[in-house]
């Protein structure tokens, strides 16, 4: 369950302001002014790694919880 959480907040837009599209449209910008693609897009990736990470911590918390309240 928690993996598809981490999925579907991959997935849609964050928050609805900071979406997939609006990152990587700015990217692309940013790197067709000085044809430098890799960095701004490399930040792109970080920006969500740094989000899902500890979203699929917060999960991998509230699983071992919940098993230890069920007596698993």
């Amino acid at each position: 369950m928690g993996n598809y959480l981490v999925g579907i907040f991959k997935d849609t837009p964050m928050l609805s302001v900071i979406g997939v599209t609006e990152l990587m449209h700015t990217a692309n910008a940013i790197g067709s002014e000085n044809y430098r693609f890799l960095e701004p897009f490399t930040l792109v990736g970080l920006i969500f790694l740094f989000i899902s990470l500890p979203t699929a911590g917060l999960v991998k918390l509230l699983e071992s919880r919940l098993r230890l309240g069920l007596g698993m």
